[in-house]
C-alpha cells in the first residue's frame, strides 16, 4: 500500500512538472491500474533491500557544482513489510540565489508493477520557454524540465528501485543538471 502511495505521489510530482498532455494521460493510466497493482504487490519480491539512511547520506557530497551543502536529512520508514529510505540535501551559493535541491528515494521496489508504468512514460513538451522531455542519463530513464527564461530546471532519474531528483534554480544552462548528476556516486542505486 505504501508503494502504491509512493508511485501515486511520483505521478503527481511528474504531472506538476509540466503541463497536462502526455503526463496527464500517464497519470490517468496509473490511477486506473492502481487496484490491479495493489493485488500484484504481494506477489513479487524486491531485488535488494532498501538502502539505509546511512547509505543514502554517503551518496550526498559536501559540494555540488561548486555550491556548498547547507542541509542534509535522511529518513527511513517501514510499514506492512516495506521500507522506504529518503535523503534530502540543499546546496546554495553565498547569497542563496543559485541553489540545487537533491532528493534520493530508495526502496520503491523492482516488484512494483507501477514502476514499469512509470518507466514506460515518455514526455516531449514545450510551453513557452519551458521544455519537459524524456531522456536517458547514465543508462537510466530520466525526465528533464528546463525553463530557459528563469534558468530553473529539474532532472528526475528513475532507477529500478529508486528515484533521484535534482531541482536547480538560477543555473547557467540545462546541462548543469546533468553535470550535477555526474558528480554523485550512485553505484548502490543501480
Amino acid at each position: 500500500m505504501l508503494r502504491i502511495t509512493t508511485v501515486l505521489i511520483l505521478a503527481g510530482t511528474l504531472l506538476a512538472c509540466g503541463g497536462k498532455s502526455a503526463e496527464q494521460a500517464a497519470v490517468e493510466d496509473l490511477y486506473a491500474n492502481a487496484t490491479e497493482q495493489l493485488k500484484n504487490l504481494q506477489e513479487g519480491t524486491t531485488e535488494r533491500p532498501a538502502l539505509t539512511r546511512e547509505d543514502l547520506e554517503a551518496m550526498v557530497p559536501e559540494t555540488l557544482l561548486g555550491l556548498a551543502r547547507t542541509s542534509l536529512s535522511a529518513n527511513q520508514t517501514g510499514a506492512m513489510g516495506f521500507t522506504i529510505s529518503t535523503a534530502t540535501a540543499e546546496f546554495k551559493n553565498e547569497d542563496s540565489s543559485r541553489r540545487i535541491s537533491l532528493t534520493i528515494t530508495d526502496g520503491m521496489g523492482g516488484n512494483l508493477p507501477g514502476m514499469s508504468l512509470v518507466n514506460s512514460m515518455t514526455v516531449d513538451q514545450k510551453e513557452g520557454t519551458r521544455i519537459t522531455k524524456t531522456t536517458s542519463i547514465d543508462g537510466q530513464k530520466a525526465i528533464l524540465t528546463w525553463d530557459s527564461e528563469t534558468k530553473d530546471g529539474e532532472l528526475t532519474v528513475i532507477f529500478p528501485q529508486s528515484i533521484l531528483k535534482l531541482d536547480g534554480h538560477d543555473l547557467n544552462a540545462k546541462e548543469d543538471l546533468g553535470e550535477a548528476y555526474g558528480e554523485l556516486s550512485l553505484g548502490k542505486l543501480k
